[in-house]
């Protein structure tokens, strides 16, 4: 899950349901090219902060099953 969404800051809150899984996370802007990437996250929580104004798909790939959650999030600074 991503919160809050939209957001008016730079910064959204990622909350996995599965805290024993290992997992890769990956931000891709609208036009498709890699933001950010975060390997082998393990926690059950991830922040990510200095995001800019715009659109953008975070994608959750689970290491162990191989599945695979994209979600849109939208940034709209003031």
């Amino acid at each position: 899950m991503v919160y809050p969404n939209p957001r008016t800051t730079g910064s959204v809150s990622l909350l996995f349901e599965d805290g024993a899984s290992v997992r890769d996370i990956t931000i891709n802007d609208v036009s498709g090219r890699t933001i950010r990437q975060y390997k082998g996250i393990s926690q059950n929580s991830l922040t990510i902060d200095n995001l800019q104004s715009g659109f953008y798909t975070v994608i959750v790939t689970n290491q162990t099953t191989g599945a695979t959650t994209a979600e849109k999030i939208i940034i709209k600074k003031r």
